[in-house]
């Protein structure tokens, strides 16, 4: 069993199309808002702006980052050297997305530079959850095997305890992360998004890891 360390979910960004005519193309687009809808989306699983700002449907919206974000889980896991079961790959993403709903963020002004593109600025409160698995899962492992613990039963070792430490996660001090909010032209519109390199800051951010 390879030692833990959780990584970042990734998911795929969120681009958004709007018309360069008129008044001065970056002044008509609403960064912040922006910004505000993927974060809802992506951690508190609230789509409603995030759905509205990209014309689909709600159902539409929580099927694609879902399957995002699951699939990436499933993955992570097992790079992790985790055998799991499908009941247990679930109960895996449940307990990230529980951690991820208890991080509290609050999204900034966004900054507007010459060229039209933005920096938001997203004060990040994390939980120390995952200092806790860190520090712990060696242990517990240790502790299973010593039990009799096979390796198929080191997952739900795993799951257990990684359970305990998001229902006793604590706040850790705030930290802010710089989105950058950029375009590239097509036509007569602007197509924005945040890099990926940002949503990988801001995962591990917000996941208690930077």
């Amino acid at each position: 069993m390879r030692k833990w360390k959780s990584c970042a979910a990734v998911f795929a960004a969120a681009v958004l199309a709007v018309s360069a005519a008129g008044c001065g193309g970056g002044e008509d687009f609403d960064a912040k808002g922006y910004v505000q809808a993927v974060l809802d989306a992506k951690y508190q699983r609230d789509y409603a702006a995030y759905a509205e700002m990209l014309d689909i449907s709600e159902d539409e919206a929580k099927e694609d980052l879902e399957t995002q974000f699951n699939d990436s889980l499933e993955s992570e896991m097992a790079s992790a050297g985790l055998t799991a079961t499908d009941e247990q790959i679930a109960q895996y993403q449940q307990m990230e997305a529980d951690l991820r709903a208890k991080v509290t963020y609050e999204v900034q002004d966004a900054v507007k530079d010459d060229d039209d593109n933005f920096t938001v600025d997203v004060v990040i409160t994390p939980l120390d959850s995952y200092d806790r698995l860190a520090e712990g899962i060696q242990a517990e492992f240790q502790d299973a095997v010593n039990n009799g613990a096979t390796q198929d039963d080191l997952t739900q070792v795993f799951l257990d305890f990684e359970r305990e430490c998001i229902d006793n996660g604590q706040p850790k001090d705030p930290v802010t992360v710089t989105l950058n909010v950029t375009y590239e032209e097509d036509g007569n519109q602007r197509i924005y998004s945040i890099p990926d390199d940002d949503y990988m800051t801001l995962e591990m951010a917000v996941t208690g890891q930077q």
